[in-house]
């Protein structure tokens, strides 16, 4: 019996024991190296918070962009869908077919994806198109987003939209060049190319992933349109000049700043928010989990490891800025 209650108190003086030292390893006050950190950065010029970083909001920009998903709904998607036509199809080894001069029937196995159907679903389309082409002649500066809320933040373009959008300027362009006006081809490339500029004040990395697959859409819609007999000298300069307004990498150094900064706030918030990480990504709604998560598990996330997880980060993500930097710099892919 004596030796049954030693054993007791052994394993008791045990987890005292490890319960102290849990505690002294939480507690203890430590060099905060996230500080320390962040000023050498500080001291080479980067920036960690949002108002430094963001682009200004601008309501007229908000205004802009509320206007686009109900043009972009006029614009029919019936019996030929956005993105029915594969462009710069390969032919032989470095060399492709224009899309506009093969037969539309090789594209899909639907028999109503012809050329003739395209040429009357665009027609129908015709009034949305024409809004399109105004709406993007004129795309007024600063961003549609508001910083100021970093648990808020998200893009305040439908993504969705300007997906159609480009998929449809690609296909008008297309259809055109099938018919053989190029006039009217360059004026839905000129605006397949606008439309990479909605979102060059947008500071979100998807943002820029949006933007970069309208580019790779008008890319393709270009060379379509090199391949038509009748561009003339002035017609090329405009594509040349249309395309230069276009900074898809420089962009990407400015985003990467924002999303770093944005990262970092929401850290902060993390930590000193009741909540901890569950108002950015959710997390067991009621029961035992949840009784854990916020009584057990976010007081020591907050207290012993969010800076760690958010130096560690840091760390992680200063090599991919100063890559895109030196890309910009050194004119690198």
């Amino acid at each position: 019996m004596a030796h049954f209650r030693r054993r007791k108190l052994i394993v008791a003086g045990a987890l005292l024991l490890f319960v102290g030292a849990f505690a002294a390893y939480v507690f203890w006050p430590r060099p905060d190296e996230l500080a320390r950190w962040k000023a050498q950065m500080r001291a080479r010029g980067e920036k960690f918070s949002l108002a430094e970083v963001a682009p200004k909001f601008s309501q007229e920009k908000l205004d802009w962009a509320k206007q686009l998903q109900p043009v972009v709904n006029g614009i029919l998607t019936h019996p030929v869908p956005p993105g029915a036509v594969d462009m710069m199809i390969s032919a032989t080894p470095g060399y492709a077919v224009p899309a506009w001069q093969r037969p539309f029937a090789n594209e899909t196995a639907k028999t109503n994806h012809t050329w003739e159907a395209l040429e009357e679903q665009l027609a129908r389309s015709a009034d949305a198109i024409h809004q399109l082409h105004e709406l993007l002649r004129n795309i007024p500066a600063g961003s549609p987003a508001d910083y100021s809320d970093a648990v808020k933040l998200g893009s305040s373009i439908n993504l969705v939209a300007l997906r159609k959008a480009a998929q449809s300027l690609s296909l008008a362009t297309l259809n055109d060049l099938h018919r053989g006006s190029l006039p009217s081809a360059l004026t839905n490339l000129h605006t397949l190319i606008a439309l990479t500029r909605a979102l060059e004040e947008g500071g979100l990395l998807v943002d820029q992933m949006i933007r970069v697959a309208i580019a790779g859409l008008g890319v393709a819609a270009t060379w379509e349109v090199l391949q038509a007999p009748g561009c003339d000298d002035a017609q090329l300069a405009g594509l040349d000049a249309a395309w230069s307004q276009d900074q898809l990498v420089k962009r990407m150094a400015l985003t990467f700043e924002i999303e770093r900064a944005w990262a970092s706030e929401l850290y902060q918030y993390a930590r000193t928010n009741q909540g901890g990480l569950s108002p950015i990504f959710g997390g067991p709604s009621g029961g035992a989990g949840q009784v854990f998560k916020d009584k057990v598990y976010t007081p020591l996330w907050q207290k012993a490891w969010s800076k760690q997880d958010e130096l560690l980060y840091h760390r992680a993500m200063q090599p991919i800025g100063e890559g895109i930097r030196d890309a910009v710099t050194n004119r690198s892919w």
